[in-house]
């Protein structure tokens, strides 16, 4: 919880993260005698938030700064805002976990069509984009994201889940005009038409 009386200086420190300056905010943190990691790295996460990558830098520099602090909040944040930078930097951190609360990196990623990021996520092991019943896939469908909607159903999980909700005839052709088979087709070389699509189905 941040105590009133460090309210003015917050402000102050946020202006600073907005301009990304980095001697005033670093000038300011000194002289207030503010802690790098006050109220569990709140100024960490802001600064991932904004995307201010000067800051967020030469913080990663200090090792009072967890980058996974508040249940790895700011790869999420910086997820959430579209902050590649910060982003691939804070994922290629060993400590940091990228499936944190339900893959919300991954969600919150693909529901704003966020492509980048989305990639350097599907490309990491640990991240499974069937969890939560496929929310992640059903929820960008229904967002219209198609292209990354096509990098989801690569993975085979999404697939077999998919089938084995019913989602495949009923979710994918109640949601949108663009349907399943004409997914498949368009994220497989190898299938070429709606038989092949249908095919692939009964095999998973």
């Amino acid at each position: 919880m941040i105590d009133t009386d460090d309210s003015y200086i917050l402000r102050q420190l946020d202006d600073h993260i907005k301009a990304d300056n980095v001697v005033e905010f670093f000038s300011l943190l000194d002289s207030a005698k503010m802690p790098i990691d006050y109220n569990d790295n709140h100024l960490f996460i802001l600064v991932c938030k904004v995307g201010a990558i000067n800051i967020f830098n030469k913080l990663l520099t200090h090792s009072e700064v967890d980058p996974t602090a508040q249940d790895n909040y700011p790869l999420q944040s910086a997820a959430h805002h579209n902050h590649v930078k910060i982003f691939k930097i804070l994922l290629a951190d060993s400590r940091v976990d990228p499936t944190a609360s339900n893959n919300f990196a991954l969600y919150t990623a693909a529901a704003h069509n966020y492509i980048k990021i989305v990639d350097m996520l599907l490309a990491d092991s640990r991240v499974d984009p069937s969890v939560q019943n496929n929310s992640i896939v059903l929820n960008t469908h229904k967002y219209n994201n198609i292209q990354i909607v096509k990098k989801l159903l690569k993975d085979r999980r999404v697939l077999q889940k998919l089938k084995q909700q019913n989602a495949i005839e009923t979710i994918f052709y109640s949601r949108s005009e663009v349907n399943i088979n004409n997914l498949l087709i368009d994220s497989f070389d190898y299938i070429k038409n709606e038989t092949d699509a249908k095919t692939f189905i009964d095999l998973i």
